[in-house]
């Protein structure tokens, strides 16, 4: 019997129990859960085989024969971490006990009679697939080896099979194999004509919107994620976000730093490259999604190359700096989410610690924000995003030409308007100032905005 310390906390699945079986996860329901998140990740177990019954619609796997196998067999890792992955035997979860004893029912294994049921249950290692991740010890599902099998079922089954016995996948991915329409000998393959990418976390004001600008990829997507134990911290000045301080990431235990990410192409990386002066870029580990099923994924942070500073010395960040980051939050993770209100927090010099929040900031509304910020919140109704922060500058000048200071002044020369066209009193004032008019589809984002 395993000791308390040695329980595991998370099941390893390589057939239609992985997350990844179908849109929904599993085949069977386990992990469509509302109420119990499931966050998974990819890996591999060394020392088996895996199998499959033609006639069957699920595989099965069972240990090498040989003592020293480097066999493996790869599928997902399942954990559930609110339901306290750091639980010893005695207090684990009852969200995980719960799903473990649904997969029990699932594979046929009885804990009061394990070695009677379809499916034996053991404790394994698995390795992570992500760079420098420790194993993971887990349950996995195995039948017993062939030839002590007789109770039936999928393994047994297939080896008095007429047709010409079971399916080996020496490739040892099933999933790979069935999706790929392709010979379970050759195991998993990549295409090698499509290009790498690189997997970005974004966290400050790098919402949809700035990023397609910023890479030129106007049809680029991002899905929300998190980085569990990290916080976001302020630091640095930034001209371009009206002088105040910048994000960056800080370790802050227990806490959940909110953001995103997305996928560039090492061309759209160097274009981002370019407005990220002062940052560093660092490998960490997020979970993806907000749903249900949630991944655990290897990506890349921008993060400050000299982040602390004294109570002195430190610059809050700028309301229009703030409402990128709620803009690119509310983005991803709705209105109301857990990320509001917004804790504004430095790295101190002296101990190297993010501080408590020096004061929480919640976004006022488009009608109360400054011009600047103001600017912002048009940017994500644009079907072509501004450049930014730099055109915040060059639109906010336009308006101080033409006597407007306040979201207040544009609402109240928009109103004297009869339309928003080329003819709109704030266009025809803009002209006789030398300046650009505005487009008539932003004119409609001014109109829009205020009136919320």
């Amino acid at each position: 019997m395993l000791s308390s310390s040695k329980v595991p906390k998370a099941i390893f699945v390589y057939g239609t129990l992985r997350a990844d079986w179908g849109p929904r996860g599993d085949r069977w329901g386990v992990l469509d859960d509302k109420e119990s998140a499931v966050v998974y990740e990819y890996g591999h177990i060394t020392g088996y085989v895996l199998k499959q019954n033609p006639r069957l619609e699920y595989p099965f796997i069972h240990a090498d024969s040989a003592s020293d196998s480097t066999k493996k067999v790869f599928g997902t890792l399942l954990s559930w971490p609110s339901g306290g992955a750091d639980a010893d035997a005695d207090t684990q979860s009852t969200v995980f006990q719960n799903k473990l004893a649904h997969c029990d029912s699932i594979e046929g294994y009885n804990p009061e009679e394990p070695s009677c049921g379809l499916y034996l249950r053991s404790a394994v290692m698995v390795q992570p697939t992500i760079q420098d991740s420790e194993p993971v010890l887990a349950y996995v599902y195995h039948q017993s080896q062939p030839d002590q099998a007789s109770a039936g079922g999928a393994g047994a089954g297939a080896d008095s099979a007429g047709d010409g016995g079971v399916i080996d996948f020496p490739g040892g991915d099933w999933l790979a194999s069935r999706d790929d329409g392709q010979d379970p000998s050759a195991g998993a393959s990549a295409s090698a004509s499509e290009e790498a990418k690189t997997t970005i976390f974004s966290y400050g004001s790098n919402g949809i919107s700035q990023l397609r600008a910023r890479v030129q990829n106007p049809e680029l997507s991002a899905l929300p994620a998190a980085l569990p134990d990290f916080a976001l911290a302020f630091c640095l000045q930034s001209p371009g976000w009206g002088g105040g301080s910048v994000a960056t990431l800080a370790q802050n235990e227990g806490g959940t730093a909110y953001g995103s990410v997305v996928d560039l192409t090492s061309h759209e990386l160097s274009l981002l490259d370019k407005f990220e002066g002062g940052y560093s870029k660092e490998d960490i580990k997020v979970v993806v999604g907000k749903g249900s099923i949630r991944q655990r994924k290897a990506a890349t942070a921008y993060i400050a190359k000299y982040p602390k500073t004294t109570a002195d010395d430190f610059t809050p960040p700028s309301e229009q700096y703030r409402t990128a980051i709620d803009v690119h939050l509310r983005e991803n993770w709705g209105v109301g989410a857990a990320y509001t209100p917004l804790g504004v927090r430095r790295i101190a010099a002296d101990t190297g610690r993010v501080t408590a929040p020096l004061e929480l900031w919640e976004n006022p509304g488009p009608a109360n924000l400054t011009l600047e910020a103001f600017c912002v919140e048009v940017n994500v109704l644009r079907t072509t995003p501004w450049v930014m922060p730099q055109t915040i500058s060059e639109v906010v000048s336009k308006l101080n030409a033409v006597g407007i200071k306040t979201t207040d002044e544009l609402a109240a020369t928009l109103d004297v308007g009869v339309g928003h066209g080329d003819d709109s009193d704030l266009n025809r004032a803009l002209v006789h100032a030398g300046k650009k008019p505005f487009h008539a589809s932003t004119l409609a984002i001014f109109s829009q905005l205020l009136a919320s």
